[in-house]
């Protein structure tokens, strides 16, 4: 049992580290579809491998902060 609870520990602790962030939506810029205060698990793996496309929610930081909100363009597209 303690070898267990340990290994599962070291588990989340290594997710944590590697594979997903905690992040709490502070703006109303996604209110549609986030609210302020919503918890979301980022995970920092997935875009390497799969990119990031048109409508993703990303995570990004900007003017010294992190914030939410959604691709509406890709390379090479114009938006308006």
């Amino acid at each position: 049992m303690t070898f267990a609870l340990i290994s599962a520990l070291v588990v989340l602790a290594v997710l944590v580290l590697f594979v997903v962030i905690p992040y709490e939506v502070k703006h109303q810029n996604m209110d549609t579809t986030l609210q302020p205060h919503d918890r979301l698990l980022v995970n920092k793996i997935a875009p390497r491998y799969n990119g990031i496309h048109h409508q993703d929610i990303v995570v990004y930081y900007a003017e010294g902060q992190y914030r939410v909100g959604r691709v509406i363009g890709e390379p090479g597209q114009s938006v308006e």
